[in-house]
């Protein structure tokens, strides 16, 4: 929620350095962009506002989201890395909306993808595993008892082959090129 928060923040100071002349913001900016005590200067102090080049004057849009997608790639290296990272890891490594929230399937299988890549099982209490019950049910136990490797045809070397699944899902939809065509002939 804080990279969003730095997002909005550095939309709306990128903003306010593109507003015409004859708003009262664009008159009062030489006074406010200095003021210690304003707003202004102090989102100006923001992590992803401090990513921006000296001369904020020649950044187009484009500059502005490569910026800003620099910031969420560099974000997230950095959870990655932290020590609680373990079910972050196992999840898509792009900054993309995962496939698993706009492809067509059910309520519950999407779900159970979720609960799969999120690593919550029912109830969110470790159980005993119906077929083992010296052992709790957790992810590792789950691929191993279920024999996933062999039902889905993969090899052994694959940690977790349903987050591998996942991950091979596409980032985006699929457009048929005679649809795209025929929007650029109208």
């Amino acid at each position: 929620m804080r990279e969003r928060v730095a997002i909005l923040q550095a939309q709306f100071l990128f903003r306010t350095l593109s507003l015409p002349e004859d708003t009262l913001l664009y008159r009062l900016m030489p006074h406010i962009q200095y003021t210690r005590g304003h707003q202004w200067y102090k989102l100006s102090k923001t992590a992803l506002w401090k990513l921006m080049p000296p001369t904020i004057a020649d950044l187009d849009t484009r500059g502005f989201r490569a910026i800003k997608k620099k910031f969420l790639h560099s974000n997230l290296e950095k959870q990655i890395q932290g020590k609680n990272s373990r079910l972050l890891s196992s999840c898509r490594p792009t900054i993309t909306l995962d496939p698993i929230l706009w492809l067509p399937m059910t309520h519950e299988e999407r779900s159970r993808c979720i609960r799969w890549r999120l690593g919550w099982f029912p109830d969110g209490a470790p159980k005993p595993c119906p077929y083992h019950p010296n052992n709790n049910l957790s992810r590792c136990h789950a691929i191993s008892c279920l024999n996933t490797h062999r039902r889905l045809c993969m090899p052994e070397a694959i940690v977790d082959p349903m987050s591998f699944l996942l991950n091979m899902f596409p980032t985006r939809t699929f457009i048929p090129s005679s649809i795209a065509l025929s929007w650029t002939c109208r």
